[in-house]
Formats: structure tokens, sequence, C-alpha cells
């Protein structure tokens, strides 16, 4: 049986996860990890060498003096045991405080890391795929999860640390007392043993219980935040507190399971070294010579010196291994979100007849069907080129939205084929537009590097908010708020309709973005968008007929089909 199913752990996902670049500084964390144990077993042989050469004793049977100084040196053993014991010390600290900075360093990069390889990932998955997932799951995976996964790097790491110090250790003590060492060699099997057998399966199940219930808080605690008005309004804070009440009450029966069950393996173990050490004093006062006393002292010194460094080594080692079982839940959270299929490459560039008008946009027999339910549309076909105002008209549900996605390429097709000429010419604006809490600036560039001042002022003034940010205090420098809260709906629509205008688009994809708009402005707005994509496409969905008006051609989605159609009559 491998050692990762023994402890129910996935060392070879750890191997994948760690990031190739921080190679090196592994590599000293794994070398300051073995000096320190060797400068233990040195200060535990300086010790003995001290109390013998102070005693005037005969070093003979001190085997791990032999380490340190041979007795047939001119040079005085008490000089070389204390010079040794200072330097050992001195060298002990400064290499364990090089492992602490090297490694934990080393674990917030690659928490870091992680969090945005999730991020990116999450960022580049079909838009269904991660609806389906929910935000709340995926921000609860980039932040806790993804510190939970990096921090085993930092368990595996100290877990190596002990077992040498308590492998290097014990035979240092097996040296002196082999009785001795045995029997610890012995406690610490047992103690392996109990958490292979008792520990794993509660471990397993409390740290299971703990995502499920972190994860179920992050979801409640969004919808709650997000309907923070109509909780008020309709008196029901009680009863959306109550699922997180009994989420909380799980979770900290978890966490108590979690911070408990691994101390119980070295609390067993502490007690037994202690007998044991005890048991192996009194034995050896009973039938050791009496004239090897100073002996005895000594190697009781010893004792106390590498038992002091033990003791935790063994205690440590024990928690570490007992705490794999919680850890390997988020690695495999973490391994299973990154290796899930990236979006599919659905776009494919046309190639432009320079002699025509160039065609931007063809969905060619496009299909689409949401999981568990019947098509949405099938065989759909439309070819957009440039100077098009195409209209999407059709009943609420009917498909409209999911079509514009499509072209979008936030989700794939079931099937059938969608050809785009530039894919980074392309601006969508969805029904509900998402604003940063950020400055105006920062909405409008949503990530560019490069302001032109004119542009900004010039779509500002496109979509009709011109007059109000210049009467704002701070202009476009004004911060909206937390998803623009201190905008009305229109004015938020507006924004992301000015966000898309900035980038020029060849393609404009419109999903209702002027729905919260009044029939004056929403003309204003839609006559100022055909303006400015005057050598580009614009295909727009509606349900208000005078915006239908300013389309050029007019297409229906009803029964499945989308078809031209000759007028706007349907729009409704």
């Amino acid at each position: 049986m491998k050692f990762g199913s023994y402890v129910s752990f996935p060392f070879g996902a750890v191997i994948r996860l760690f990031p190739p670049k921080l190679r090196f500084k592994l590599i000293k964390s794994l070398l300051s990890a073995l000096v320190v144990p060797m400068l233990n077993l040195i200060t535990a042989a300086a010790v003995v060498l001290l109390v013998l050469s102070l005693q005037k004793s005969s070093l003979q049977d001190c085997h791990l003096c032999f380490l340190l100084y041979y007795p047939g040196n001119n040079v005085n053993p008490v000089v070389v045991a204390v010079l040794i014991l200072a330097v050992s010390t001195l060298a002990r600290h400064m290499t364990e405080w090089f492992f602490l900075s090297q490694s934990r360093s080393m674990v917030q990069e690659i928490s870091k890391i992680l969090f945005l390889r999730l991020t990116d990932k999450y960022l580049s998955i079909p838009w269904l795929e991660f609806a389906r997932r929910g935000r709340a799951q995926c921000m609860k995976n980039c932040t806790i999860t993804s510190d939970q996964a990096s921090h085993s790097f930092a368990v595996l790491l100290d877990l190596f640390r002990n077992t040498a110090s308590m492998l290097l250790l014990t035979m240092g003590i097996f040296i002196q007392a082999p009785l001795l060492g045995l029997g610890i060699l012995v406690m610490v099997s047992g103690a392996l043993l109990l958490i292979r057998w008792l520990l794993k399966p509660k471990l397993l199940a409390a740290s299971t219980e703990q995502n499920e219930k972190i994860e179920n808080l992050h979801k409640c605690l969004a919808h709650t935040f997000d309907a923070s008005r109509e909780v008020r309004v309709y008196k029901s804070k009680q009863a959306l507190l109550e699922p997180l009440q009994s989420n909380l009450m799980h979770l900290a029966r978890a966490r108590v399971n979690l911070a408990t069950l691994p101390n119980i393996s070295w609390m067993l173990f502490d007690g037994g070294i202690t007998l044991l050490i005890c048991a192996a004093v009194l034995g050896s006062v009973a039938f050791n010579d009496p004239g090897k006393q100073v002996t005895l002292l000594a190697n009781l010194g010893m004792m106390i010196v590498i038992g002091g460094a033990l003791v935790p080594s063994v205690n440590n080692f024990l928690s570490g291994i007992a705490r794999l079982p919680e850890l390997s839940v988020s690695i495999d959270i973490i391994t299973r979100e990154l290796d899930s299929p990236d979006h599919d490459a659905m776009w494919q560039k046309v190639v432009v007849d320079l002699q025509t008008r160039p065609r931007l946009l063809q969905l060619k027999d496009v299909s689409f069907a949401y999981p568990d339910h019947p098509p949405i549309f099938q065989g759909a076909n439309l070819d957009v080129y440039c100077g098009d105002r195409i209209a999407l008209l059709g009943p609420s549900g009917s498909g409209k939205s999911t079509l514009l996605m499509l072209a979008a390429g936030l989700t794939s097709p079931s099937s059938g084929r969608i050809y785009i000429q530039e894919c980074d010419a392309v601006a969508y604006v969805p029904q509900e537009t998402v604003l940063l809490d950020d400055t105006i600036l920062a909405n409008i560039l949503f990530g560019l590097d490069l302001v032109d001042e004119a542009d900004i002022w010039s779509v500002l003034a496109n979509v009709h908010l011109d007059s109000l940010v210049r009467h704002l205090p701070h202009g476009i420098a004004t911060v909206t708020g937390d998803n623009g809260v201190r905008l009305s709906g229109g004015q938020r629509q507006r924004l992301g309709i000015a966000r898309a205008l900035y980038r020029k688009p060849r393609l404009l994809l419109l999903d209702e973005a002027t729905s919260a708009l009044d029939s004056q402005t929403e003309a204003k707005v839609m006559d100022a968008i055909i303006r400015s994509t005057d050598i580009g496409a614009v295909v727009f969905v509606t349900h208000r007929m005078k915006a239908a008006e300013k389309a050029s051609s007019f297409f229906n989605i009803q029964h499945g089909k989308l078809n031209q159609v000759a007028d706007g009559g349907c729009a409704a």
C-alpha cells in the first residue's frame, strides 16, 4: 500500500500543483530541514562530552562522543564541548529561522499563484459552467480553499523536517540505549496505526463537512446581501438567518473535531515516551554498576537534550500526519477545478473578401439546449455584415439573450459553428450591467491601460451622461459604489454602454441594454450608438417598438426557429 493512500493524501496532485519557479526555494527549505536535526544530535553529544569531561570520567562508553572528540587528542575536551555546544545552538536557531522564512514565504507565493490560477480559470470557462458552480463557490475556492491547499505545502515541509529529526534523534538514542530507541519506534508505529484506522475516517468526514458548510455559508450570505432591500421590506430577515445559523452550528462541530482529533495520537505518544524514559532511567539505576553513575548522569543529560527535541518532533509529525486527510479535501477541489475543460474554441476566423461588404459574424446551423432541457432553437443561421443594424425579437424566454451570448463567445452551441472576423473587436452589454466599486473612469476603462480623456467624454456624451458627470464633485473620478449603488438603473445601463463604445467595436451586441431608460433617452442613446458604429454592426435585443425602428433588418425567434421578418411588428 502506498503511503499516500495509507494517510489518504494526494501527493501526486501536490507535485503537479507545485510551481516550478519555486524549486530553488524548496531545495533550500529541504536542506535546512535536514541540518536542524543534525545540529540537535551534535548538541546532545556535546552535553554528554561536557558532563563526562567535567567529572574526568572515561569516554569509552559514550559512543556519541566519538562524533566530536577522540580521546587521544591533546585538546581539552571541556573546551571542545563548550565551543561545540555554543556554535551548534546558535547554528540551530539560525537554521530554524532560515527554514521558517524560506518555507513560509514559499507557501504564501503558492497561495497567490493558486488564487490567480483559479480566478483565471473561472473567467475562462463557459458562462453556463460558471453559472452552474455559482459565484459563491468560485469565491470560496479562490480564497479559503486555495489558502488551505497552499498550507498543505507548509504541513508537508514540517513533516519532512520532523521526520528527519525523529529518525536522526531516535538513531542517537538507539546508539546509547538500544531498547529505548526501539520502544520509541514501536510507539510511533502504534500512533500511525491509530491515525489510519480510527482517526482518518473521522477527519475526512469532518473536513468534507467543513468544506460543504463554508460553501453553503457563502451562498446564503451572497443571496441575503444581494436581496438586502427586499429582506427589509418583506421582513424576512429571520427566515434567511436560520439557514446561516444551522450551517454555523455544523461548521463549528466540524472545526472542533478537526482541532481536537489530530492531538489524540501525540498525546498518547507523549504519555508513553515519558513512561518509557522513566522506566529506562529506573532500570539503569537498578542494574548499572555504581562506579558508572557519572556515565548514567551523562546519558540522562543526553536523553533530556535529545528528548527535548525528539518529543516535539514526534508530536508535530503525528499531528501533521493526522491533518493530511483534512488538507486532501482542499487539494482535490483545487486540482479538479484546474483540470476542468477550458472554454471551447467555438469561434473560427472568417476569411474576408475585401471586394464585398465584410462579414463580421456568421452563425451556421447553430442549435442550443441547456442541460436537461429541450432545445431553445435549432438550425439557426445568421450573417452579420458591416453596416447592419439587426433587431432580435420574440417573446420572453425564446432564446434571444442566449443567441447573443453565443455570438459573444460566452458559451458553446450544442451543434453548428460560429465564425467571427475579429474576436477582439466584439463588445457585449448584458441586461444587467455590473459595475466595479471604483470610479466612473475605471468602470469605462474596465482593464484598459490607455486613457484618452477626450474619448471618455465623447462616449459619455453619446449615452447622455456627460452633463451629470461634469456636475459631480469629482467628475470622472467619482466612485460609483458597490455595483453602482450610487447611480440609478438607467445610469448604470448607460455607463455599461459607454464602456462598450469606448472600445470602438466592429460588432456591438446589446441585450436589452436600454430597458431601464425612458423612451426619449432611449431614442437618443440608440441614435448615438448607430452613429458611433457606422463602420461596424449592431445586434440588439428589444421588446420596444421605438427601439426596433432603429434596425435595418429584423429576426424573430419563436418556437425554436430563427427567421428574418419584414419589420419589427412582432416586438412586444
